[in-house]
């Protein structure tokens, strides 16, 4: 059977990235995709076909994005582009490209953000950039439904997606859990100076929607340091704010393990950062909110507040010591999100297409 694998880009490293890096390892196939970062994915280089070699950052990407829907019909599709089954993973891009096959695959990580998310897109962007979503908005709408109306199964990460799915384009998705594994078993001690003995982890990419305010309130009332991992964090700084940027995964794998506890402020689509957290036996304390409800058990690898209730979130952070976890419990909760039940899920779905 041909198989085909699209992703948006490789720009940047996150849960959606690893998806498709997981089928092209079980599916022995490339990955398609607008454009890649060569440092950034050095070790993934061999599997990834970039459709613009020139596309390697990813603010020029978000530049691009209210255009890319043109800039995709304009696509030449490539013999090779034809195939039996295409599997596509997407955030708002990859379901646009010209893609022909007999059994046409959507794994949506989140509907287009730009398009049905304008308060969460619109932080942290400049004034042009809002002005020419919001005129393009309305025709995109119509664009993004159409196209993803042409796949045969769409499926969604989360219960979270689902309902999106299901209030943005009146569909129903089949839920499979993206796949989340213990990024290796290397572990190396971050050397950095100014990091505490005792501190609280955030990990997430330096976006508006991910924070919102509550990083300075945090910074004020909670009496531990507050360590921030991901792309753009190293420009935060504060009263016990740390932000040590983009680090490589053995030394977050060390500071999940050494970490009080993993803190979720944003509403995550899925939620991907307590179920590695939890590989390390560490809890995670996040507002009930998006994905983190169904990652997080309450009282088992972690707790839920209210959200929003930013001052609930900091008597919890403080008082975290007093409350006790089962570490055995917590590694035992990731058991739902591993490469083998999310690979025979879309296998599943491929058989049951062409049976």
């Amino acid at each position: 059977m041909i198989i085909k694998l699209y992703h948006d880009a490789f720009l940047q490293f996150g849960g959606a990235e690893r998806i498709p890096i997981v089928w092209a390892s079980d599916f022995r196939r490339t990955i398609t995709c607008f454009g890649s970062q060569p440092k950034l994915f050095a070790e993934n280089l061999e599997i990834i076909d970039s459709i613009s070699k020139r596309l390697r950052n990813p603010g020029t990407l978000m530049i691009l994005f209210p255009f890319v829907p043109i800039i995709c019909r304009t696509l030449r599709r490539k013999p090779d582009w034809f195939s039996e089954v295409a599997l596509v993973s997407s955030s708002g891009l990859a379901h646009f490209f010209p893609i022909e096959a007999n059994l046409k695959i959507l794994y949506l990580n989140t509907p287009t953000r730009w398009i049905w998310k304008k308060k969460d897109f619109e932080k942290n962007q400049t004034m042009m950039i809002k002005v020419i979503c919001r005129i393009l908005r309305p025709l995109y709408r119509y664009l993004d439904k159409r196209n993803v109306a042409k796949f045969d199964i769409v499926v969604s990460n989360s219960v979270n997606v689902q309902k999106q799915i299901k209030d943005f384009y009146g569909l129903d998705s089949h839920l499979v859990y993206p796949p989340v594994k213990k990024n290796g078993e290397q572990i190396t001690a971050l050397d950095e100076k100014r990091l505490s003995s005792d501190y609280f982890l955030i990990v997430a990419r330096n976006r508006g929607y991910k924070f919102d305010n509550y990083l300075e309130i945090l910074s004020r009332l909670v009496d531990k340091q507050i360590v921030l991992c991901g792309q753009g964090t190293e420009k935060i700084s504060g009263k016990n704010l740390l932000g040590l940027g983009f680090i490589p995964q053995s030394n977050l794998n060390w500071l999940y393990q050494n970490a009080i506890c993993l803190v979720g402020l944003a509403e995550e689509d899925f939620g991907l950062t307590p179920v590695e957290a939890a590989y390390f036996g560490c809890p995670t304390i996040a507002f009930n909110q998006g994905g983190y409800c169904e990652t997080i058990i309450q009282d088992i690898n972690g707790c839920l507040i209210s959200k929003g209730g930013i001052d609930e979130m900091v008597d919890a952070l403080n008082s975290i010591h007093y409350k006790s976890f089962d570490k055995k419990k917590i590694i035992d909760s990731t058991i739902r999100f591993t490469e083998d039940k999310h690979i025979a899920e879309i296998r599943k779905l491929i058989k049951l297409k062409y049976s």
